[in-house]
């Protein structure tokens, strides 16, 4: 989300002797067509840079593939297929905390401190039983933690245990 899309690369479209005319056409599998790849030029005449771009935006994670087609009526080899590959993954998980620290003060003898929020936030949804592993946030039972979550956001709640 809101990264740069690939930077486009150059196919180089040449021949020996010659100039020659050439057409390029794109294709690719089901279900996305190569919706995703897309060429400066459909046409030109030897030697001609045709710059590649390709677009994930929209698509899952996974590995697309489609074929730029270069015919050239005139050539000995009239038609050359040039494989092109995308490889979308889904970008890392990152958690943020809205503090850094917290700090309590409590008086022996004294009435307990309040307790003190600590928002989490993650980029994708928790999974189920988050609130049990956030829960372990407790440390070495010196504080006493109330977790609550909702889709990406979990509030953990602490309070200093008093004996």
């Amino acid at each position: 989300m809101g990264n740069a899309l690939p930077a486009f690369q150059t196919l180089q479209i040449k021949s020996t002797g010659t100039a020659l005319l050439f057409t390029l056409s794109v294709t690719g599998p089901l279900p996305y067509s190569a919706q995703w790849l897309s060429i400066s030029s459909s046409s030109g005449t030897t030697t001609a840079p045709i710059k590649v771009f390709v677009n994930p935006t929209g698509l899952p994670s996974g590995t697309y593939s489609a074929t730029i087609i270069v015919n050239c009526p005139t050539a000995v080899t009239p038609s050359q297929n040039v494989s092109v590959t995308l490889d979308v993954g889904d970008a890392a998980a990152t958690l943020t905390a809205s503090t850094g620290a917290l700090t309590f003060s409590y008086i022996t003898g004294g009435a307990p401190t309040a307790s003190q929020p600590l928002v989490l936030m993650t980029s994708v949804p928790l999974a189920r039983g988050a609130n049990a592993r956030a829960a372990r946030l407790s440390g070495l039972g010196m504080l006493k933690s109330t977790v609550i979550s909702r889709g990406s956001r979990f509030c953990v709640y602490h309070q200093p245990v008093t004996t």
